[in-house]
């Protein structure tokens, strides 16, 4: 029985050579055998997960690198935004100086910059979203939305070109004829038909008369030539300037005059000073404006800013 039992716990195995040699016989125990059969999964089951991690291992590697790539790119298009954006913010800045000189030279009040800058932004983002069709805060739609505000800026700087030197053109035009006060003072008689207050008899006034302390300096209403300097009977002392498009102004019954026939004047420049020579009753000024050497109302001139200049001169 025991005999039995222990020949239960053996497995046999023959092996048939070729040849007709002889075989060959042994015998294992199964637990012996059932190990060696468990250590062989074992090892094949090792071998699987380990090649299986290893692939896992190398697509997380490749996802990381195409990941890495991706960011890589995305950081340098952001570094262009970031390009961008300096360069529309220098272009704004640019334009709103040219802007600030335009005004200037018009003689115009502006608004806050950081307001037009708000307000020009706003615009530039209304014609985006008119022609885009949606709103988006993506990589691609801000690359979209920034090279539109490129091309914009582009062309405003073009145009802001062209109107700066045409706003030039029009300011040295408008330096060049009356423009200004001669003296500040009340206005004692108007352009037109008046009683002389010395011929005693109604006469044609071919100016205005300002009134004014003695001494007081008469200054260029526009840039020009001084084409007389002198006595001028009735008149007394006085000056004539000679700007451009035909306008000639007339300063008169100055006390002193400080500048000589053929000089050169820039609008605010003294050139003589109030006084009551000539035929006059008190300190003033007598100031003409004529146009292709006919005098007409000087009083549209004073405080005359670029608008108005160009409307009048062109």
């Amino acid at each position: 029985m025991n005999k039995v039992a222990d020949h239960e716990q053996y497995i046999s195995f023959m092996v048939m050579p070729p040849s007709g040699k002889r075989s060959i016989h042994f015998r294992m125990r199964k637990l012996t055998l059932y190990l060696v059969l468990a250590g062989f999964s074992f090892i094949i089951l090792a071998s699987a997960l380990s090649f299986y991690l290893s692939i896992q291992t190398l697509r997380s590697l490749g996802d990381y690198q195409v990941l890495k790539q991706e960011r890589s790119q995305q950081q340098e298009r952001y570094e262009r935004l970031r390009g961008q954006i300096d360069s529309i913010k220098k272009d704004v800045d640019h334009m709103l100086e040219q802007e600030q000189q335009m005004f200037d030279a018009l003689r115009r009040p502006h608004d806050n910059q950081e307001a037009r800058i708000q307000q020009r932004m706003r615009k530039l983002d209304d014609q985006y979203y008119a022609v885009s069709g949606r709103h988006t805060l993506s990589l691609s739609g801000l690359e979209k939305r920034f090279s539109y505000l490129t091309q914009q800026i582009v062309q405003s700087k073009g145009d802001y070109k062209e109107l700066a030197a045409t706003v030039q053109a029009y300011q040295r035009q408008f330096d060049r004829m009356p423009s200004a006060w001669p003296v500040y003072g009340p206005i004692s008689s108007d352009f037109g038909w008046r009683y002389h207050p010395v011929l005693r008899r109604f006469q044609f006034h071919q100016g205005i008369d300002i009134s004014a302390w003695r001494g007081a300096a008469i200054r260029a209403s526009g840039d020009g030539r001084v084409v007389y300097s002198d006595w001028g009977g009735g008149y007394g002392l006085a000056v004539v300037v000679e700007h451009s498009a035909g306008y000639r102004t007339v300063y008169a019954h100055c006390s002193r005059v400080v500048v000589r026939s053929g000089d050169l004047v820039h609008r605010g420049q003294e050139i003589a000073e109030v006084g009551s020579s000539g035929m006059s009753t008190g300190p003033h000024v007598h100031y003409e404006v004529q146009f292709n050497q006919q005098p007409i109302d000087p009083k549209p001139f004073l405080n005359m800013n670029g608008g108005r200049a160009v409307h009048r001169v062109f």
